[in-house]
Order: structure tokens, then C-alpha cells, then sequence
């Protein structure tokens, strides 16, 4: 916990050092693995956040979050299609997961197939989603129909999920 606040004062050294420690006392630690990744991330240490996260998936295979930080991980470091790969894995695991979907339709080159674009859909109209992750899937929507030239429904899914991500946010210019 003191690791996490630390993080969360952008005094990565300091968080780093707790979740060092409490690896050091349980090597087995799957949150303190994660944490440590996302920390390294947070901090700009892309590789050894990569190998964190690979860490703490061989502990926990399924550990969602440590997925996903892996995907952006390999994405910025130009791993295009491992990249890819722990956003499936992700995607398998957790299919509600909108940000999942948003994070593969930010790779530029990436094109969603029908099957995918369909399920997506589904997931918006079956409702149920936290309102962060339904704002992801319009936005990944928004992006596959923008790809196949359909762009008054990405349009309508931009505005959708723009108008709700407004909502989600407090801003006062």
C-alpha cells in the first residue's frame, strides 16, 4: 500500500523500493510484480516494465492489467505483434474490457475484422459495462468504421462516446 501511494505521488524511486521489498519477502507477490511494472512504466523504464509484466504473468497467466500494461509496453517499444498478442490474451480473458479494444484500435495499422467490430457492438447494446469501458468501445468502434470508410457511424460513435467521456470528467475552462 505504501509502494502504491508512492506511485501515486510520482515518487517512482520510493514505490519501487517498497515493491522491491515486498518482492524480496514473497517472491510470489503477483500485485507486487504488477505494481513494480507499472511503476517502471509510469517512469519511463519501458523494458523493465515489459519484463515485470512478463514476471507477473508467469505467476497469474490471466492477471488482466498486467496484459494490458504488457500490450502498451510492447507497443511502445515497436513489438507491433506481441503487442498485439497480450491484447488478444486480454481480450480472452476479459472481453468486456473496453479499454482493450480502444488499446488495439490506437495501433495505426491495426484493422478490426467483422467478427470483431460485430462483437463490439454487442457488448454496447447488451449494457452492463462500467461507463468507462462502454466510452472505450465507442471509441474502438468509432475507429473500425472510420477504417472501412463508414464515417458517418464513426462519427456517431465519436460523438457518442466523446458526450459520455464529457460526462465522466470534471473540467472547468
Amino acid at each position: 500500500d505504501l509502494g502504491r501511494l508512492r506511485k501515486e505521488q510520482d515518487r517512482y524511486g520510493a514505490a519501487l523500493e517498497c515493491f522491491d521489498k515486498a518482492i524480496a519477502l514473497d517472491p510470489g507477490n503477483v500485485q507486487a510484480h504488477y505494481l513494480r511494472g507499472a511503476t517502471l512504466a509510469a517512469a519511463a523504464f519501458t523494458e523493465e516494465a515489459i519484463e515485470a509484466y512478463q514476471h507477473c504473468l508467469r505467476l497469474r497467466p490471466n492477471h488482466i492489467a498486467a496484459l494490458l500494461g504488457l500490450g502498451h509496453g510492447l507497443k511502445a517499444v515497436g513489438r507491433y505483434d506481441q503487442s498485439v498478442a497480450s491484447y488478444t490474451e486480454c481480450i480472452r480473458h476479459s472481453p468486456e474490457s473496453g479499454e482493450t479494444y480502444w488499446s488495439l484500435a490506437n495501433l495505426t495499422t491495426y484493422r478490426f475484422d467483422d467478427a470483431t467490430v460485430a462483437e463490439m457492438e454487442r457488448h454496447i447494446g447488451g449494457g452492463g459495462l462500467s461507463a468507462s469501458s462502454e466510452v472505450h468501445f465507442l471509441f474502438a468502434l468509432g475507429k473500425a468504421r472510420e477504417d472501412r470508410g463508414d464515417f458517418d457511424r464513426a462519427w456517431h460513435y465519436y460523438r457518442t462516446g466523446n458526450t459520455k467521456q464529457r460526462a465522466l470528467v470534471s473540467y472547468d475552462p
